[in-house]
C-alpha cells in the first residue's frame, strides 16, 4: 500500500513518463491523464541473419504459474512430429512428466551465450504467459533478433501482427495451428523470420533507443537547471 502510494506520488510529480508500447501509453493516459513517451526496450544488434538449421520450437523463462509452462508441455504432447526445447528454471512440478515426452528436451538454466546459440538455429519461440500489460518480454526480442518467429498469448504490445513478424493467439489450438502452418510452409516461415530479424534489430536497437533516453533526459535537465 505504501509502495503504491509512493508510485502514485512519483508519477504525479514526474517531468516525463516513458513506456515501452502503445498499450502502456494508453493506460497512462487513462489512469493518470498523462501523455507518455514510447521508447522500446534496448538490446544489442545482431548484424547477420543466422542460418536457421533446426526446426525447433523453444520456450524460455522462469517456470511459474504466471508463465504458464504447462501449455508448452501440452503442445509438445500433441505435435509429436516436431521438436520442442524448454530452457528455464523454477517449479519443476509444473512440468511434471516432461521426461516422458520423446520430442521434448528440457535443458534447465543456461548462460545467455548458450541461449543465443540455440536461438540462432531454432525457428519458433512461444510465449505462454497469462499476464497482460507487461510489455514485450526481453526473451522474445532476443529470439526475434535471431530470426525466430514468436507465437504469443496476450499480445498487448500489438507489433506482431501489425508488422507481420509473429502471431497473436488466444488458446492452445490456435498456437498449434500457427506452429504447423510455419513448419509446413517454409516460404512463409522465412518471410516472417527475416521480417522479425530486420524489424527487431532496428526497433530495439540499443544505441538508437539509448540515444532517445539521453535526449529526453538532457531536455529535462536543461529545463530545470
Amino acid at each position: 500500500l505504501i509502495l503504491d502510494l509512493l508510485v502514485q506520488i512519483g508519477i504525479k510529480n514526474s517531468h516525463l513518463i516513458i513506456v515501452q508500447n502503445e498499450f502502456q501509453k494508453n493506460e497512462a493516459k487513462k489512469i493518470w491523464k498523462r501523455d507518455a513517451i514510447i521508447i522500446p526496450n534496448l538490446q544489442f544488434r545482431v548484424e547477420n541473419y543466422p542460418k536457421k538449421t533446426d526446426k525447433i520450437v523453444v520456450w524460455i523463462g522462469q517456470i511459474t504459474n504466471w508463465k504458464n509452462p504447462q501449455l508448452f508441455i501440452e503442445i509438445a504432447k500433441k505435435l509429436k512430429n516436431y521438436k520442442f526445447l524448454m530452457i528455464g528454471y523454477g517449479d519443476l512440478n509444473l512440468i511434471k512428466g516432461y521426461e516422458n515426452i520423446k520430442n521434448l528436451k528440457f535443458l534447465g538454466k543456461l548462460k545467455n551465450e548458450e541461449v543465443n546459440k540455440i536461438l540462432e538455429k531454432s525457428w519458433i519461440i512461444l510465449s505462454t504467459s497469462k499476464s497482460e500489460g507487461e510489455g514485450i518480454p526481453n526473451v522474445i526480442i532476443q529470439a526475434m533478433m535471431r530470426g525466430n518467429v514468436p507465437i504469443c498469448l496476450n499480445d498487448d504490445y500489438s507489433i506482431l501482427e501489425k508488422y507481420k513478424i509473429g502471431f497473436k493467439v488466444k488458446n492452445l489450438n490456435e498456437m498449434i495451428e500457427k506452429i504447423v502452418l510455419l513448419f509446413e510452409n517454409e516460404h512463409l516461415f522465412f518471410d516472417y523470420s527475416r521480417r522479425a530479424f530486420e524489424f527487431s534489430n532496428n526497433y530495439f536497437d540499443y544505441e538508437k533507443n539509448g540515444n532517445l533516453y539521453y535526449r529526453y533526459f538532457l531536455e529535462i535537465f536543461s529545463k530545470n537547471s
